[in-house]
């Protein structure tokens, strides 16, 4: 953890979200906004809310290192704007990213949200048939997410 990261980031304000009813509410910790986790069939799963100052490396870095969480090789920008998916949360174009392989156990579906001069991560990350299942859940919970402007 960088010096100083979790106080500057505890004074941002967390969204207003609608997190699935299955998922079961954890104590984020000091570095996220919200944290549930998710358990069916024998499998985990964990859905993370997180924001920083400002682009924390750049998106490129970010699904890099997700990708390596999960036994994956990095890519490069051109093969990360081919496996961007882009939706609307709140009304900013966010770019969605569903990582996975036949080849490995775990997979990650994020969502990488710039917000007012910080960059939201919204992430479920677990068993790769549990995390694929939770798709639409998760899907429901970014369409829930509302940034209250001050």
């Amino acid at each position: 953890m960088m010096p100083g990261l979790a106080q500057q980031t505890s004074g941002f304000t967390t969204p207003n979200w609608q997190p699935a009813r299955h998922w079961e509410t954890q104590d984020p910790g000091p570095m996220r906004k919200g944290r549930w986790n998710i358990a069916r069939d024998n499998q985990k799963a964990e859905v993370t809310a997180a924001a920083f100052p400002g682009d924390v490396g750049g998106d490129l870095a970010n699904v890099n290192r997700w990708l390596g969480q999960i036994g994956l090789s990095s890519i490069d920008a051109p093969t990360l704007e081919k496996q961007s998916l882009w939706v609307a949360i709140d009304g900013k174009t966010c770019r969605l990213l569903i990582l996975y392989s036949d080849d490995t156990p775990q997979a990650i579906i994020a969502a990488i949200v710039p917000h007012q001069g910080s960059t939201w991560f919204f992430k479920l990350m677990g068993e790769t048939a549990l995390v694929l299942q939770e798709e639409a859940a998760f899907r429901a919970f970014l369409d829930s997410i509302h940034f209250d402007e001050a």
